[in-house]
């Protein structure tokens, strides 16, 4: 099976990516197997975030590598919450809200209030590859910026990461129109 997996989807990564459906789609898939194998990327995703959960964070781009590396296993539609302590140490990396809409996660706005002082960096990985964010991230920014707002949230800043680069809309003076701080 593992060999009709890799020639369906073309790498370890594309298998763990795929949905359910596709992956119940090869021959030789049982149903049960296609239902585990979409978990193993989320257990990825969170023994990652064990180990960098603690470091502390020295700088934008220093945050984009560790986002990197926890978006390698996490789902890229989302727009992620990195919840940092006043000592900058990562605490929590917590799907905020999807793209294309903010609907925010019951369990992020939980996560952000229960930490007092906290700093909350929001990130999303662009899959154009394009490091600009485009008329719809800062839609969406400005969304998310007013939703948290009015729970007493306050943003740090709200980064747009490709694989080798990475936009501070904070640094770039977006921000600063978006979220007066």
């Amino acid at each position: 099976i593992a060999d009709s997996l890799l020639a369906h989807f073309g790498s370890i990564d594309g298998i763990l990516s795929a949905p359910e459906q596709a992956l119940a789609e090869v021959p030789g898939m049982t149903p049960g197997a296609a239902v585990l194998i979409p978990l193993l990327r989320q257990l990825w995703f969170r023994s990652t975030l064990e180990r960098v959960r603690g470091c502390t964070i020295r700088s934008m781009h220093h945050a984009a590598a560790v986002f990197r590396t926890l978006s390698r296993f996490a789902d890229c539609t989302q727009v992620w919450a990195l919840l940092l302590d006043g000592g900058m140490k990562l605490r929590d990396c917590i799907p905020l809200c999807g793209r294309s809409a903010v609907s925010p996660e019951p369990a992020a706005l939980a996560a952000m209030t229960a930490l007092p002082g906290g700093i909350f960096l929001l990130a999303h990985q662009q899959p154009e590859g394009t490091v600009l964010p485009t008329t719809e991230d800062i839609a969406l920014t400005r969304r998310a910026f007013e939703m948290l707002k009015q729970r007493q949230i306050t943003v740090h800043d709200h980064l747009v990461i490709t694989d080798t680069d990475c936009f501070s809309m904070r640094a770039n003076g977006q921000f600063s129109m978006l979220y007066p701080i």
